[in-house]
């Protein structure tokens, strides 16, 4: 699996109307892409008056159905009504190898919950 992370900076005033871009962006990238697996978009307050969001998303290149080009991670690259909201962006996503992925590390968790280990020592 494969994490995509985007970052751009809007003022705090155009956050929603960002966000909204986003999702939409989104939304249809998940729908159309047989290799997106899901995607998240974070945000957080900085310097007072800009808002930095940042977009993960999660792509899985083995799928299988999907074109070569659909398994490659699209670009994230904002679009022209998100440029105009824009103050600052990376202008390329950041890839990263997914050692860990969320099923893996919530079956993990719950296994460790229902069957504690314990340490049996000399009685």
């Amino acid at each position: 699996m494969i994490a995509q992370i985007w970052r751009g900076r809007t003022r705090a005033d155009d956050r929603n109307d960002f966000t909204n871009l986003l999702q939409a962006r989104i939304q249809a990238e998940v729908a159309s892409s047989s290799a997106c697996r899901g995607a998240y978009v974070l945000q957080r307050q900085v310097e007072g008056d800009q808002a930095e969001s940042l977009v993960l998303t999660l792509y899985d290149p083995a799928s299988h159905g999907g074109s070569v080009r659909e398994q490659t991670p699209r670009s994230l690259l904002p679009s022209d009504k998100e440029a105009r909201l824009l103050l600052g962006c990376d202008p390329t996503p950041a890839r990263y190898d997914v050692i860990v992925d969320p099923q893996r590390a919530l079956l993990y968790a719950e296994l460790c919950r229902r069957f504690p280990l314990r340490f049996a020592g000399q009685r």
